[in-house]
């Protein structure tokens, strides 16, 4: 026997087993993403059958109730390319978990809104909350379903078109039968139901499936939003009774969002890593997409508003 050799009676250790993933509901599991991104999908509309009882209710201009609708959506568009990087640095679950919570706390507060101002900076918030539940969902099927997960992740886009058409529906079916602030207080039993389901069924994150931190494009979210409130200002003074399209209250607002979308594309051109790649706004298959999706979604958005 060598010196090399191990002895009959000192074995070398064995090796500890490998842990096994957890076992994945998947029906539930589904289940759970589906109900988050259809209660996000349908707020995006329900206030349009609502603005009226709005008005009267927070004693509001017309024009400025509309906002409960503006600002959902820009909340949604600044927030999601974040709620993704974070998703991809800090798990999928713990997103989903905390974008939850976010949208139930606001939706509360929503509720208990005493002016117009409020309100529209809780629907900016709640609209943050709510983008979370795409990126950290699709991440989840993506994870959990294995060779389902395509078709999973393709079932997801007849979700956003059916919240967004039933919306109005149930705002109004609220504002008859009930009263505005149930719009917003229905998601808080909704968002419970769901965080104690996910937190009982969805797998915990992986150590491993995080990625290095990156730094925070700022400069470029700053550009992107100034662009985005400056135009939806313009649009917005076109609604006012009386509007001119020469007047400065619409080409100075206009002027302001042309020249923060051109520093936008400019600086995400020479940043490393920018806020939001420039091929995937202008670049070979997604510039047509985009456009087509502009004009797709934004007809009707603005018809039910």
């Amino acid at each position: 026997m060598t010196a090399q050799e191990p002895s009959r009676d000192e074995q070398p250790p064995a090796a500890e087993p490998a842990e096994e993933p957890p076992q994945v509901r998947r029906g539930i599991v589904f289940a759970i993403i589906a109900v988050a991104l259809m209660m996000m999908s349908i707020n995006s509309t329900i206030v349009a059958t609502a603005l009226h009882a709005l008005q009267h209710g927070l004693h509001a201009p017309i024009n400025w109730t509309g906002w409960t609708i503006t600002a959902y959506s820009l909340g949604f568009v600044l927030a999601l390319p974040i709620t993704g990087m974070l998703s991809d640095q800090y798990g999928r679950r713990r997103v989903f978990v905390g974008s939850l919570v976010v949208f139930t706390v606001a939706s509360l507060l929503c509720g208990l809104a005493g002016d117009i101002y409020t309100l529209i900076a809780l629907r900016a918030l709640q609209a943050a909350g709510g983008a979370g539940f795409t990126p950290s969902a699709t991440g989840l099927v993506v994870d959990h379903f294995g060779e389902a997960r395509d078709r999973m992740v393709g079932l997801f886009g007849s979700i956003f078109p059916v919240g967004a058409m039933i919306g109005p529906v149930f705002g109004g079916l609220f504002v008859t039968y009930w009263t505005w602030r149930g719009i917003f207080w229905i998601n808080v039993p909704i968002g419970l139901v769901i965080l104690a389901l996910t937190l009982r069924f969805v797998p915990k994150d992986r150590p491993g499936k995080r990625r290095p931190r990156k730094r925070t494009d700022g400069v470029g979210m700053l550009l992107l939003g100034v662009g985005l409130l400056s135009a939806m200002l313009a649009t917005s003074y076109l609604g006012e009774g009386g509007a001119r399209p020469w007047s400065p209250h619409f080409l100075a607002p206009l002027a302001l969002s042309v020249i923060a979308f051109w520093a936008f594309l400019r600086h995400v051109r020479r940043v490393e890593a920018p806020f939001i790649a420039p091929r995937l706004i202008h670049g070979k298959g997604f510039g047509s997409v985009n456009l087509i999706t502009i004009v797709y979604g934004g007809i009707p958005s603005g018809m039910v508003a």
